[in-house]
C-alpha cells in the first residue's frame, strides 16, 4: 500500500494536531509555517470551555463543543504517554462570576441558557464559594460552577506534539505557503520562495491567514477575519487560585487561568484588528484592573509576559470544513476554541483525508 503524502499548511494548534493524527495513521506529513506554534496558539490560555463558551446566538455548535470536550481526557493521556511530557491537563472545573449587580444578572442569564440546553451549571452561594475559591474578592457573593469545563497548557500541548512529530519524521518547512493548486492526479503548494511541493492531499489550517492563500477561490472557503486578543502571564508563588475564573466586570469579560507551576494567565480582550504583534498599554491596564477586581491578591504576583494573537473568526461563529476536488481540505473558523477543538478537528480531518468520511463530520459546517 502506498504511503499517502500529506502537506499541512499552518502549524498552529489545528495544523499540529492534524499532523499528529495523520502521522499516527502512517501518512507522510510535511508542515509549512514560518512561525510554528506561534501566533494564536502561543497566546492561548488553554481553556476547554465547552459550556462556558456557549453564548446567546451561538448555540448551533453546542454538540461540537461538547464532543470536543469529551475527547480531551483520552487525548491528553495519549499525548503525555507518547511524548513523555506533562501538558498540565486539569479537570478542576470553572467558576462563572460577576462583580456588579448587572454583571451578576448577566452571568445568571448565561447560566440559565446553559441549564436550558441541558448543560451542567450549578449555583454556588456565599457559604460554599469561600470553600471552593477563598482568594476571590468579597464583592463576589455567588457564582456558577461548571464542573465539565477544564483547562490545559496550550504551549505545553504544542511542544509535546512537536516532540512526537520529530520522532515520527514529520518535516517542517519554515516558509509561507502563498498558493494551492489542484491537478488531475495530485495537489501542490507553492511557498514564498517560489518552490513548488507536490502531495496526494493538502490540508489548509492557516487560521486568520487562510483567505490570503491563492488557489482556494473556487473552494467555497468562508471569509475568516482576524480578531485580536491580548493576554498576560503572571507568576503566583502561593498557587492562590484553584479553578479557572471567568468573570464579568462592569460589562467586560475577563478570565484567570491558574497553572500547577504557579503561572496565572489573564485575558479576554477582543479587537477587530489584524495587528498580531502589538500589545496595547490600555489592554494591559484593562486586564489587570478587571482581574484585580476579581482576585485582589493579584497585586503581589510577579508580572512575566504580555503578548497577543489573532483568533480566526467568521460571521456565524461556527468552525467549518471545506473539501475541494477530493484533494484539498480547509479547516477554519475555530475562533476562541482552537485548543478545545483541536483533537476532534484532527480526527475528523484525518478521516476525510484518508477515507473520505468520518462519523463526526456532521458536527462541523461542511462545504464540499
Amino acid at each position: 500500500m502506498t504511503t499517502p503524502r500529506i502537506i499541512i499548511v499552518g502549524a498552529g494548534i489545528i495544523g499540529l494536531s492534524c499532523a499528529y493524527e495523520l502521522s499516527s495513521l502512517g501518512a507522510q506529513v510535511t508542515l509549512f509555517d514560518p512561525r510554528p506554534a506561534q501566533g494564536a496558539t502561543n497566546a492561548a490560555a488553554g481553556m476547554l470551555g465547552a459550556v462556558s463558551e456557549i453564548h446567546f446566538g451561538e448555540t448551533d455548535h453546542t454538540p461540537l463543543l461538547l464532543a470536543a470536550a469529551a475527547a480531551w481526557p483520552a487525548f491528553a493521556r495519549n499525548l503525555e504517554e507518547i511524548s513523555g511530557q506533562n501538558i498540565s491537563f486539569s479537570q478542576s472545573g470553572t467558576l462563572l462570576c460577576g462583580v456588579t449587580q448587572s454583571d451578576r444578572a448577566e452571568i445568571d442569564r448565561l447560566a440559565a441558557l446553559h441549564v436550558s440546553l441541558g448543560l451542567d451549571s450549578r449555583d454556588v452561594d456565599r457559604n460554599d464559594l469561600g470553600g471552593l475559591e477563598p482568594s476571590l474578592s468579597p464583592r463576589i457573593t455567588r457564582a456558577h460552577f461548571v464542573s465539565g469545563d477544564h483547562h490545559v497548557d496550550g504551549r505545553a500541548v504544542a511542544s509535546a506534539m512537536a516532540c512526537v512529530l520529530r520522532s515520527r519524521g514529520v518535516s517542517v518547512v519554515t516558509n509561507r505557503v502563498i498558493a494551492v493548486e489542484v491537478a488531475s492526479s495530485n495537489s501542490s503548494v507553492t511557498d514564498d520562495m517560489g518552490t513548488r511541493y507536490e502531495a496526494d492531499h493538502v490540508v489548509v489550517a492557516a487560521g486568520s491567514l487562510t483567505n490570503s492563500i491563492s488557489g482556494l477561490e473556487q473552494a467555497r472557503v468562508p471569509m475568516i477575519r482576524p480578531v485580536k486578543g491580548e493576554i498576560l502571564r503572571l507568576f503566583d508563588a502561593h498557587r492562590s487560585l484553584r479553578h479557572v475564573i471567568r468573570a464579568i466586570v462592569s460589562g467586560r469579560s475577563v478570565y484567570l487561568v491558574p497553572r500547577p507551576n504557579g503561572e496565572v494567565v489573564i485575558g479576554a480582550t477582543s479587537l477587530e484588528s489584524a495587528d498580531g504583534e502589538t500589545v496595547r498599554a490600555g489592554g494591559v491596564f484593562e486586564l489587570l484592573s478587571d482581574a484585580r477586581s476579581v482576585f485582589p491578591g493579584l497585586d503581589e504576583l510577579a508580572f512575566v509576559e504580555a503578548n497577543t494573537g489573532l483568533r480566526p473568526a467568521r460571521e456565524s461563529g461556527s468552525p467549518f470544513i471545506t473539501r475541494y476536488d477530493g484533494q484539498v481540505t480547509v479547516l477554519g473558523g475555530h475562533y476562541r476554541n482552537g485548543i478545545l477543538l483541536a483533537p476532534i478537528t484532527a480526527s475528523v480531518a484525518a478521516g476525510l483525508v484518508l477515507h473520505g468520511s468520518h462519523s463526526q463530520e456532521h458536527l462541523f459546517e461542511v462545504f464540499a
